[in-house]
C-alpha cells in the first residue's frame, strides 16, 4: 500500500511538473503570438502612413502642375484676345 501511494505521489509530482511546463510553453507561445500580431498591426499602420504621405505628395505635385497649366492657359487666352484686337485694328486701317 505504501508503495502504491509513493507511485501515486510520484505520478502526481510528474504530472504537476508537466502541467507547469506545458502551461509555461503555452504562455510563451501566446505571448509570442500577441507580440507578432501587435508588430504586424503596427507595421501595417506605419506602411499605410507612408503610402498616405506619398499620395499626399503626389496630389500636391498634381495640384501645382494643374495650377501652372491653368495659369498658362489663361495667359494664352489673354494673348489670343490681344492678338484678335490688334488684328481687328489692322483690318480697319
Amino acid at each position: 500500500m505504501a508503495n502504491k501511494t509513493t507511485d501515486n505521489s510520484k505520478k502526481e509530482k510528474l504530472l504537476s511538473k508537466l502541467n507547469a511546463t506545458w502551461a509555461a510553453i503555452i504562455a510563451g507561445i501566446t505571448i509570442f503570438g500577441f507580440g507578432y500580431a501587435g508588430g504586424t498591426v503596427i507595421s501595417n499602420i506605419f506602411h499605410k502612413i507612408e503610402i498616405n504621405e506619398i499620395n499626399q505628395s503626389k496630389n500636391i505635385q498634381l495640384f501645382n502642375q494643374k495650377k501652372d497649366f491653368d495659369s498658362k492657359v489663361q495667359e494664352l487666352i489673354h494673348e489670343k484676345r490681344l492678338l484678335e484686337i490688334e488684328n481687328e485694328k489692322l483690318r480697319k486701317k
